[in-house]
């Protein structure tokens, strides 16, 4: 939570404060830009009054209103230090959380108070629809299993079965490998190589950021799939420290990946399978993936899963309960 200097001196000093009663419009609106009626709002204010201790109790509340048929809901409440935020949720669209919002706010020291320049706030905010969801092949992240031996050499992966090649694994398909060229002594470890897709390729794109969801609905037929991405690292043994470290993919990444295409003489594609990586992929002693999806039915390029918690959103609202568990 970010507190300005002027509020963090308030903190320290203010016995007391006034707050202001303050307004937020909202507007909420799909993927398309079409307004979503009866969405439920949930604002959640972070603190009540300014807190003069750090042991004293940090009270929160919250606020719950509906859209109208424009999409528009309205909340007030009082506001002591302007932080505050929104949880969204409707039938038919994956719940949002949107945080960090907040008004503006200054202490008056001879007033004794903090004032609000601005007291109303509009907030566009968009929610996604939930399409077709499917079950997909969840490959964990951060599994340590999946041991890189730290060596030169290629080492292929199996996507859907989420183990190595045999022999070093149950894994049968070759969907992407691991082409390493490593140094290892006393004092240093260094490698580099890339990911390769051997029948296939993946694009890269930016995260969209959601709490639930973390990248697109579809893979994207017509976009560039690109062969290989390198990577580098090299780490200081003596020193506890990474010098160097370049990976194909970091937090605010994400790939769509094409694995085990078929194709005819003409070279047009005839199948293939499609998912998605979101978050890091690093390669030091083992392969780590963040998350990676699988959708394992040839040329279905849904990449919406199906979670299970989720399932009540699918078809029905949940005014009373619109913040998950």
């Amino acid at each position: 939570m970010k507190i300005s200097a002027v509020c963090f001196l308030a903190l320290i000093c203010v016995q007391s404060a006034t707050g202001a009663w303050v307004k937020v419009d909202y507007e909420v609106k799909d993927d398309d830009g079409m307004p979503v009626s009866n969405a439920v709002v949930k604002t959640r204010t972070q603190r009540d009054y300014l807190v003069i201790s750090w042991t004293q109790t940090i009270k929160k509340d919250s606020y719950i209103s509906k859209t109208d048929k424009d999409g528009k809901a309205s909340c007030r409440f009082r506001c002591h230090h302007g932080n505050f935020d929104a949880y969204v949720s409707a039938s038919g669209y994956y719940p949002e959380e949107f945080l960090d919002l907040s008004f503006g706010a200054n202490y008056d020291m001879k007033q004794d108070m903090v004032m609000f320049p601005q007291l109303e706030k509009k907030v566009a905010i968009r929610i996604r629809k939930i399409h077709n969801p499917v079950d997909l092949k969840l490959t964990n992240g951060h599994i340590t299993d999946f041991k890189c031996p730290l060596v030169s050499g290629e080492y292929a992966f199996d996507l859907e079965v989420g183990d190595w090649v045999s022999p070093r694994g149950k894994g049968k398909e070759r969907d992407l490998a691991i082409c390493v060229e490593a140094v290892t002594n006393d004092s240093i470890k260094f490698m580099r190589g890339k990911i390769v897709f051997p029948r296939g390729g993946a694009y890269r794109e930016k995260l969209i950021q959601s709490k639930h969801f973390q990248s697109v609905y579809n893979a994207d037929t017509s976009m560039v799939y690109q062969a290989s991405f390198p990577f580098e690292f090299y780490y200081d043994t003596r020193r506890h420290e990474k010098s160097y470290c370049k990976m194909p993919l970091e937090k605010e990444d994400y790939w769509v990946f094409r694995v085990r295409e078929v194709r005819d003489a003409a070279g047009n594609l005839l199948s293939a399978n499609y998912g998605k990586v979101y978050g890091q992929i690093r390669i030091f002693d083992y392969l780590e993936f963040y998350k990676c999806y699988f959708n394992t039915t040839p040329n279905d390029t849904n990449l919406e899963e199906k979670i299970p918690w989720l399932q009540s959103y699918y078809t029905t609202p949940n005014e009373n309960n619109p913040e998950p568990r």
